[in-house]
């Protein structure tokens, strides 16, 4: 006859060679990682579960243990039987479907805790995301804020070089004209036939002396007349003849 094998095999149970002792197999159950839970025994259930707890990594396997026979305990779990009785059928049956909902609200509750951690971290992405966009523009805006600022204070400051260079321009053509005058011996007559020389009046008949005069401390300068539209031709001759009588023949007229 074919012999008929009675070894239950448990999905995860490890190999073991020779024929395990009841230390041995109470072992291969802690240490597989699909059984674990809670013992609800009566009879010589707290004898099964030293057996456990002797072998060594039981805390990956028993939960917790619940015997019939803690009847404070049992009967606040449980309910009182109406026979009074703790070894029945009733009783075991009433311990393991209430172990059995323990186990199934736990098994929810972690559902919904993974659920909640789930939507925790896709909160907590979505949040990162939307803090880098909003850094992302704000860094953005502040680039192009800066960037607007400092063209337009690169603007100004080409605006205040441009006006000091005219400033400085015209400083410099006032000089050289103030030396170009000093230079030259300007004899101005006005509207009235007034003959000024280096902002003086100068009377008609003086103008040889002073013209002689400014001659001798400047030999090279030249004598540039300047008539007013309204003035005379005869004072412009006569200053163009006291010019030539104190030696200047370097004499020109030059509008106003």
């Amino acid at each position: 006859m074919k012999s008929i094998s009675t070894d239950i095999k448990l999905r995860g149970d490890k190999i073991i060679e020779q024929i395990p002792s009841i230390k041995d197999k109470a072992l291969r159950i802690n240490l597989n990682e699909n059984i674990y839970g809670t013992f609800a025994e009566i009879g010589a259930g707290q004898e099964t579960v030293r057996h456990f707890f002797r072998a060594g990594a039981s805390s990956g396997t028993i939960a917790k243990a619940m015997s019939a026979y803690d009847k404070d305990f049992s009967d606040a779990i449980y309910g009182i039987e109406t026979d009074g009785r703790y070894v029945t059928e009733s009783r075991l049956k009433k311990m393991l479907a209430h172990e059995t909902q323990l186990i199934e609200a736990r098994l929810e509750r972690d559902a919904l805790l993974k659920e909640a951690r789930e939507i925790k971290g896709n909160i907590i992405n979505e949040a990162k995301e939307q803090a880098n966009v909003e850094a992302d523009k704000i860094l953005t805006s502040a680039k192009e804020q800066i960037s607007t600022e400092k063209m337009k204070a690169i603007t100004e400051l080409k605006n205040t070089v441009a006006e000091l260079s005219i400033d400085m321009a015209t400083m410099v053509i006032k000089s050289e004209l103030k030396d170009a005058d000093k230079q030259s011996i300007v004899v101005q007559i006005t509207n009235r036939d007034r003959i000024r020389i280096r902002g003086r009046d100068i009377d008609f008949r003086a103008v040889r002396a002073n013209i002689e005069r400014l001659h001798a401390e400047n030999p090279d300068a030249p004598v540039v007349v300047q008539p007013h539209p309204d003035s005379t031709t005869e004072t412009m001759i006569h200053v163009m003849d006291s010019a030539r009588q104190a030696g200047v023949y370097s004499v020109s007229i030059a509008a106003t």
